[in-house]
């Protein structure tokens, strides 16, 4: 038996958790009354009072269980370095070796890794450095910060395979939809996190649910709008988001695939995109705007692609930054300060680079939206310039 007015309470939710008043076009709402705690207070029938018992009893003993697992998990908290250690992260083992992600690990790599951090963690460190000038940045803990995330890195990555447990699915549905997400993006005019995150969230969800073609569009615009709650400071209203849409789906259905998405991953949402792992980067070159604001068209080309599916964010903004600092400057070096503040060497780039070069000189066919989108000035014209370093 379906909870009456059900759909409605939750539309009510998420609208108010949206930080932003709904559009005056909207309906005025009955108010709803707080749902019934105790059953056996009521003046329903007892037919209706086991009902709605039985309703909540499974409720209850559903959120008893994830609160518990929450508890079990922050009291786990300091055997984590344990469970992922401080090594770099590898693949799974079912990685076919053509794939440009795959990390290069040898003596001459961990020696570079070692030099670098010999050379510039001191430096880093030191409170005269422009960083320790700004409080929220709160760099006397940014590394520990970084190796923290790390882990989550590894934690939170979706299946590279996951598209062979899908019947109704392949890499280019995938593929068109992150290409259609990035419009919609762009019409909430919503910061870039926002859209990483969403894209990880529906990687992660099709790593465990198989799901029809019909229903793909809607997992896609679900995990964008979740994605908002996280990293937006002003959250677009669901009214917003279903003019964005154009009618294809209603408040419910959105409600419901986001609802179904959040219990599937249990509420976790904390993966660290690249955007923090590029800023880090960045600083190497004393934070210039014109590499880091260029790097962004890589990372974002690489949403489209499946074999980026699994890989490190930090691995990819490492990539981005690498390929967009040679085209602004002509130089293909990378320091051991770019080692230091990215956490790879050149070696362990290359054939990453390599692979998102061929997909960013094949635009037009691999990502025509995010192609259009940086060919604007307003995004640099970073394509264009692209382009033309490629002599295209």
């Amino acid at each position: 038996m379906e909870v009456p007015d059900q759909n409605r309470v939750l539309s009510d939710i998420t609208i108010q958790n949206s930080n932003r008043l709904p559009s005056k076009t909207l309906k005025p709402r009955r108010k709803v009354p707080p749902p019934i705690l105790d059953p056996s207070t009521s003046t329903l029938s007892e037919s209706d009072k086991k009902i709605v018992s039985s309703i909540y009893t499974v409720q209850y003993d559903a959120i008893s269980k994830e609160i518990n697992k929450c508890i079990s998990d922050f009291a786990n908290l300091d055997t984590l370095s344990a469970s992922f250690g401080d090594d770099e992260i590898t693949l799974h083992d079912n990685d076919n070796d053509e794939s440009p992600f795959k990390l290069i690990e040898n003596e001459q790599t961990r020696t570079i890794l070692k030099e670098a951090k010999e050379k510039y963690f001191l430096i880093s460190s030191d409170p005269d450095d422009s960083d320790y000038m700004d409080p929220v940045l709160v760099a006397e803990y940014s590394d520990s910060i970084y190796k923290y995330m790390k882990k989550l890195e590894a934690k939170y990555k979706p299946k590279c395979d996951y598209m062979e447990a899908q019947t109704f699915l392949d890499w280019e549905f995938r593929r068109t939809l992150v290409d259609w997400l990035v419009n919609i993006h762009l019409d909430l005019d919503l910061i870039p996190e926002t859209l990483f995150l969403a894209v990880n969230l529906m990687d992660r969800f099709l790593s465990k649910e198989s799901i029809t073609l019909n229903k793909f569009r809607l997992v896609g615009i679900a995990a964008l709008f979740i994605a908002t709650k996280m990293e937006e400071h002003k959250v677009p209203s669901l009214d917003e988001v279903l003019e964005a849409l154009e009618g294809q789906y209603s408040a419910e259905e959105i409600i419901d695939s986001e609802r179904f998405i959040l219990v599937t991953l249990r509420h976790r949402l904390g993966w660290p995109g690249p955007m923090s792992f590029l800023r880090k980067t960045n600083k190497a070159d004393d934070y210039d705007d014109e590499i880091r604001t260029h790097a962004k068209y890589f990372l974002e080309a690489s949403l489209v692609e499946s074999k980026f599916v699994a890989c490190p964010p930090s691995l990819l903004a490492a990539g981005a930054y690498y390929i967009s600092k040679h085209m602004v400057t002509s130089d293909d070096s990378w320091t051991l300060k770019h080692v230091f503040y990215s956490g790879y060497t050149k070696e362990q780039l290359v054939p990453l680079v390599k692979y998102l070069l061929k997909s960013c000189d094949n635009g037009k066919t691999t990502h025509k939206n995010i192609r259009k989108k940086y060919c604007k000035k307003t995004y640099s014209s970073t394509v264009k310039l692209f382009e033309a370093w490629r002599g295209k």
